[in-house]
């Protein structure tokens, strides 16, 4: 009896391994019908263009691409069991940008390991994901992901969830009207990390809207961010705004708005080190709005002095502005950048620890939020500030009148 019940298992164990086969796809007969068996090998040689329809794959199936295989021209649902999975298998070129940014998209929905491969991956639209359990992993920075026009690269849309995005080099495009930053994070996202990165051109490098939780940014390079003089006139605003743009890092909270009325937080626990801030960012190298829980350690900035005026007066031709909106923000002193490579609006708990400055227009500055509060909490500790200019009588290098309960300690400025 025992010995049936054992050939019976036996026998059903064979037929499992059996049904997990291998199926090597054909180039001559549509892709959806190949697929059809659930806990398979794919085997994928050939190109094979959905023609813009959406392929669903079978439940707990893995692919082997070989050379020339790619599924391009359509969405792709479902989860592959492959432990990672190559953007180039879904259309991605570094001499075509046609599919590159659904190639991403793509391989984001059926996979939470998507490697980009070395090269340029040149993009003619954003990339727009729904993060959840997903990393985005480059080669060092020899991974590249370009646009020709001002526009975002990575999009992550609202609530998105556990997102990693290392190894990888973000190629912007400048421009003095338009804002894109490399990479926009949706509000009421939680636990993002941007981690190895390099960040050259475009508005900003890492903007995280509203209410995002634990986030974090590590070991990057910003630099080429682009400057929007008069931003606030430009946009319709009723105040001569010394400009916009030209950040590393924002913590942006939401402003007052009928929708929304009293605003919406920041950032709560955010984490910024190991970031390198060349001179090429002309306002602030990090930007926290009414955020909570901050810790800013151990990053290098190399601050930019002052535009002068011709320059400004130059690029404030090219917004569109009025000759008497211009004549406005000249009469208000806006000719003259004075930010802090380090800015705040409100905010509380705030560590800043151990960065190293040299050159710029100060190193702290702050405001209280849109609502009139003061931050409160700050702790400013064994930072090193070198050849920071202060362009107007009574500015300071650390300035901490927009925060109450701030403890300063072991801080080296060097005129």
């Amino acid at each position: 009896m025992k010995t049936g019940w054992l050939l019976f298992i036996l026998l059903l164990l064979l037929t499992g391994v059996a049904a997990a086969k291998t199926v090597v796809l054909s180039p001559d007969a549509p892709l959806q019908e190949q697929m059809t068996q659930p806990n398979a090998m794919y085997v994928l040689g050939s190109k094979f263009d959905l023609r813009g329809k959406t392929l669903a794959l079978p439940s707990g199936c893995k692919l082997s691409v070989e050379e020339g295989g790619c599924i391009c021209n359509g969405k792709v649902t479902g989860t592959l069991k492959n432990k990672q999975v190559d953007i180039r298998w879904f259309g991605a070129s570094t001499s075509d940008a046609q599919y590159n940014a659904e190639a991403i998209e793509n391989a984001a929905r059926v996979s939470a390991q998507v490697m980009i491969p070395e090269g340029t991956y040149v993009l003619s639209r954003s990339v727009r994901l729904q993060a959840q359990n997903l990393t985005l992993q480059g080669e060092a920075t020899s991974s590249q992901l370009k646009i020709l026009s001002p526009m975002r690269i990575l999009d992550v849309l609202p609530q998105s969830e556990r997102l990693v995005v290392k190894g990888l080099a973000f190629q912007g495009v400048g421009s003095k009207r338009d804002a894109s930053y490399l990479i926009y994070v949706g509000h009421n996202s939680s636990d993002m990390k941007v981690m190895n990165c390099l960040f050259d051109g475009g508005t900003g490098g890492v903007l995280f809207d509203y209410e995002c939780n634990y986030v974090e940014v590590k070991d990057c390079m910003f630099r080429n961010m682009v400057y929007i003089p008069g931003a606030g006139l430009a946009a319709g605003g009723n105040h001569a705004a010394g400009g916009a743009g030209s950040y590393g890092v924002v913590f942006q909270q939401r402003h007052d708005s009928p929708s929304i009325p009293g605003g919406r937080d920041g950032v709560t626990y955010g984490k910024i080190s190991g970031c390198v801030f060349e001179s090429t960012i002309v306002r602030h190298a990090i930007y926290v709005q009414s955020s909570h829980h901050i810790e800013i350690v151990n990053n290098t900035i190399y601050g930019t002095l002052e535009m002068n005026n011709s320059q400004l007066m130059s690029d404030l031709l090219q917004t569109g502005l009025s000759d008497e909106q211009i004549r406005q923000m000249d009469e208000r002193k806006h000719m003259t950048i004075a930010d802090g490579s380090l800015n705040f609006r409100g905010s509380d708990d705030v560590l800043i620890k151990n960065n190293k400055v040299y050159s710029g227009i100060g190193f702290i500055r702050g405001t209280t939020d849109r609502l009139g509060k003061k931050g409160r909490g700050f702790v400013i500790k064994g930072n090193y500030i070198e050849h920071v200019k202060m362009p107007k009588e009574g500015m300071k290098v650390i300035d901490t009148s927009f925060a109450d309960g701030v403890t300063l300690s072991k801080n080296s400025i060097i005129p």
